[in-house]
């Protein structure tokens, strides 16, 4: 992945391996990232894994296989942090 720096980048439903292993592909290549999931213990390991390879993340509970819930990170992340330059939506269940 080319370098990232000062692009955000929000990786949605971060319980699978696929889901944490592109969110920790995101924070390596420098990107502020984003993470949502449902699940607040999912959540807190990934980013306590991408914070200890010194990744800048912040994390928003939610429920992720809802579109009210994809509606709410992306509403949040733009409040926040404005437009993201990129949106992972990975698949649940």
């Amino acid at each position: 992945m080319e370098n990232l720096k000062r692009e955000l980048a929000v990786v949605i439903g971060i319980s699978s391996q696929m889901g944490t292993n592109v969110a920790i592909r995101y924070a390596a290549a420098g990107a502020m990232l984003v993470i949502a999931d449902a699940s607040e213990k999912n959540l807190a390991a990934v980013e306590k894994k991408i914070k200890e390879g010194g990744g800048d993340v912040i994390s928003i509970i939610a429920d992720t296989s809802s579109e009210s819930g994809v509606k709410k990170v992306i509403q949040i992340t733009k409040e926040r942090y404005g437009k993201p330059n990129f949106v992972v939506i990975m698949p649940s269940g």
